[in-house]
């Protein structure tokens, strides 16, 4: 004797019962997945985010509902048993369920005096019972996934701004960073500046290139900082800086002239055999004096005809912006500073 037969009558109350109580587990699951696939897809402005996240709903729900069906709410004869026994049967029905297959008197008697009181019992009166933590859950799964669904969906028409627009308004990009390079001169009679005097550099930018010019009777001597090449550009600011162009007369740089020619001739030959100015060349022996360090500029290791040109066209360029502020003699000086270089 199949006892699920006694319980035909109430199957379909008591599998309808287990298909909502799968249900609200997978909507949970379901609803939580599309939350985070619409939240994804609003912050990435993903047009199609809302149709991706409706139909992970819809797939994730299908797909654990049936999971929860099948693992832990599907009917079986005991569970059936257990559930009508609650409504005064006494434990008659898992009684009976237990004795399946007993062919003796007590067994027969007990299950002949269950049908009896099953027959009384009418399949309306089971009472569907759910889970109240699981209920709240899901509502609130609900709220949260539909929500940002409809969100996504929003941002998606054009309607409101992306997660990231949002973002950028309420956390926006820390302002910008500069710092002052000044130059200026020791003695404006002595020389000039051309180019941009006061500089407002973006931090870790490059400055603008300036060059300074000395006057008739005067030449230039270096910057504050060292720097003897009267044409400068500044990298990688860090700080608020300042230089000064340092001038000196014309008579007082004899001795300097010497000196500098004493450790002229103290330069060694290359194996070419050829000294300052040369056709020397430390592998070959003829490269024009190149990798001589007084043909070099500034750091030391760029050769000036490399970079001259460079430089000719930023001092014509600086000398257009700044024409207006320039006396005709500071002109003249220019022009043939350019041509002389």
């Amino acid at each position: 004797m199949d006892p699920k037969k006694y319980f035909a009558k109430y199957d379909s109350r008591l599998r309808f019962e287990a298909v909502l109580k799968s249900l609200l587990p997978g909507l949970t699951i379901g609803l939580t997945a599309a939350f985070v696939m619409a939240t994804v897809c609003w912050f990435c402005d993903f047009g199609a985010g809302l149709w991706i996240s409706l139909a992970l709903l819809v797939v994730a729900s299908a797909a654990m509902t049936v999971f929860f069906y099948y693992k832990k709410f599907k009917p079986t004869a005991e569970s059936n048993a257990r559930r009508i026994d609650r409504y005064g049967l006494e434990e008659r029905l898992i009684t009976m369920v237990e004795y399946d297959g007993d062919d003796s008197y007590i067994a027969t008697a007990q299950r002949e005096d269950a049908k009896r009181e099953l027959a009384k019992f009418e399949a309306n009166t089971i009472k569907f019972k759910f889970s109240t933590k699981i209920i709240i859950v899901c509502s609130i799964a609900a709220v949260f996934g539909l929500g940002m669904t409809t969100v996504t969906g929003l941002c998606g028409a054009g309607i409101i701004p992306s997660g990231m627009e949002v973002l950028d308004a309420l956390i926006p990009d820390p302002p910008p960073v500069y710092y002052s390079v000044e130059y200026s001169v020791d003695d404006e009679e002595c020389g000039f500046i051309l180019g941009d005097t006061s500089q407002d550099i973006l931090k870790g930018e490059s400055t603008k290139l300036v060059v300074a010019f000395a006057n008739d009777g005067y030449i230039f001597k270096a910057w504050s900082d060292g720097n003897t090449s009267p044409a400068r550009i500044d990298e990688g600011v860090e700080t608020a800086l300042e230089f000064e162009a340092i001038f000196i007369p014309l008579d007082d740089s004899g001795a300097d002239e010497t000196e500098d020619e004493e450790e002229a001739d103290d330069v060694p030959e290359t194996d070419g055999g050829a000294g300052p100015g040369g056709n020397g060349d430390p592998s070959s022996g003829g490269a024009s004096g190149k990798y001589e360090s007084f043909n070099q500029i500034i750091n030391g290791e760029t050769f000036y005809k490399e970079v001259i040109k460079d430089y000719q066209e930023a001092i014509e360029e600086a000398l257009k912006e700044n024409d207006e502020g320039l006396t005709e003699e500071q002109k003249e000086i220019i022009k043939n500073y350019i041509g002389i270089v």
